[in-house]
């Protein structure tokens, strides 16, 4: 079994372009791109100091916590 937060514990309302992490903090920001490969991508942002605080950052970044998660759905 996979340890930590995964993408999918996220909740996403992709209608109004919002996300909210497993922890109740609201994402800063929301942009649609394209990968490398020409794929679809969001890119989803979060407050630094929401994750910077966060007890269970451990668990959902390995980041030097310069920025808040950032993770592609």
């Amino acid at each position: 079994m996979k340890e930590g937060i995964t993408p999918e514990q996220f909740t996403l309302d992709w209608q109004n372009k919002h996300a909210r992490c497993p922890e109740g903090q609201e994402a800063r920001q929301w942009s649609e791109g394209q990968d490398a490969y020409g794929h679809a991508v969001v890119h989803i942002r979060f407050p630094r100091a929401a994750c910077a605080a966060c007890s269970r950052r451990a668990q959902c970044t390995r980041g030097p916590g310069r920025t808040g998660r950032t993770t592609a759905a």
